[in-house]
């Protein structure tokens, strides 16, 4: 009876233990052993231990929405099997497509770097030109208009206000 509480004893793990031997994230493991309803054989040190055959099982084997995929799969002709599997591969690779795009917030962090750095360059432009003549000035506040034309259509873009920059 010893050497099977033995046994038993040394299959006990906890989820980081399962998460390194499985080569598979804690949270994986945590989820699967939610889902699964895998209950704890023991508890050590205030953290649950579980049958490490029971957690492999519960990742592994298929759920029980694969297994009536698998069911409604074995059930097509050839022709629909292949349909089913396309529309499966192509939801796999839009998934994978639309996982390498950037985020929106990463698009509108660096807008909005973009955005600041040229209102930068466009408020200081009127003050870096020398006025020399009245052809000059002309030009200047010809370059002044454009400047707060463009910061207009920036502030419309983005959607806040040119008063409201702080820069």
């Amino acid at each position: 009876m010893k050497n099977q509480d033995d046994k038993l004893t040394h299959r006990l793990k906890n989820i980081t233990q399962i998460a390194l031997i499985l080569s598979i994230h804690r949270d994986t493991v945590r989820r699967h052993i939610q889902v699964n309803r895998v209950q704890p054989a023991s508890i050590a040190s205030g953290k649950p231990l579980y049958d490490f055959a029971e957690v492999a099982k519960a990742i592994y084997s298929p759920s029980e929405s694969e297994q009536k995929e698998a069911n409604e799969v074995a059930g097509m002709s050839p022709d629909e099997a292949i349909k089913h599997y396309n529309a499966e591969l192509a939801q796999l690779k839009f998934k994978n497509n639309a996982n390498q795009h950037c985020h929106v917030d990463e698009v509108r962090t660096a807008w909005n770097e973009i955005r600041s750095s040229l209102i930068g360059v466009i408020e200081s432009f009127p003050e870096t030109v020398e006025v020399k003549d009245n052809e000059s000035r002309l030009m200047l506040t010809h370059i002044t208009v454009l400047c707060e034309s463009l910061m207009a259509q920036l502030s419309e873009a983005s959607g806040v206000p040119a008063n409201a920059e702080g820069s």
